[in-house]
């Protein structure tokens, strides 16, 4: 059926482009059978699946004199990228969980627990994850990145 207004038409894309993503993370998963927690178990490893070089980027970084802020809200995106293997939150549908990990700032730094929202978010909206599981992961396998991220 084709949109009779830009609302419509906007919704469709952005269904096309959610359908897209289930696709190509189909096609990458039926590619490399191991779980994506197997294959992505760092910051490096979450670039090299996405297809980027993490050297290059960290020059370009350096040579902008980037924050480290900056740096390590795109890591923990790219990471978040990578484990959601294609899944983008939908922050219009009330009804889909999302989740990130929590962190104790108390006793220093460390993984504390998954929280969840539905639809509003109390942290970076790149930075959830589809599952509980993928959010606990993040949190134990990459701290020092979010401690970099939440104490700049």
């Amino acid at each position: 059926m084709k949109p009779t207004t830009e609302d419509e038409a906007l919704r469709r894309i952005s269904e096309i482009k959610g359908e897209v993503n289930e696709l190509e993370a189909f096609i990458k998963k039926s590619r490399n059978p191991k779980p994506i927690t197997e294959r992505c178990t760092s910051i490096r490893a979450a670039f090299e699946i996405d297809g980027q070089d993490y050297d290059k980027f960290m020059r370009a970084c350096i040579s902008l004199n980037l924050p480290d802020i900056c740096i390590s809200a795109y890591e923990i995106s790219m990471f978040a990228k990578v484990l959601n293997e294609g899944w983008d939150p939908d922050y219009g549908n009330y009804k889909e969980a999302k989740y990130y990990p929590y962190f104790d700032m108390l006793s220093g730094f460390s993984f504390a627990l998954v929280n969840y929202s539905y639809t509003v978010s109390g942290t970076a909206a790149r930075h959830v994850f589809k599952t509980d599981a993928l959010a606990r992961f993040a949190g134990c396998t990459i701290p020092e990145t979010y401690k970099r991220f939440y104490t700049f």
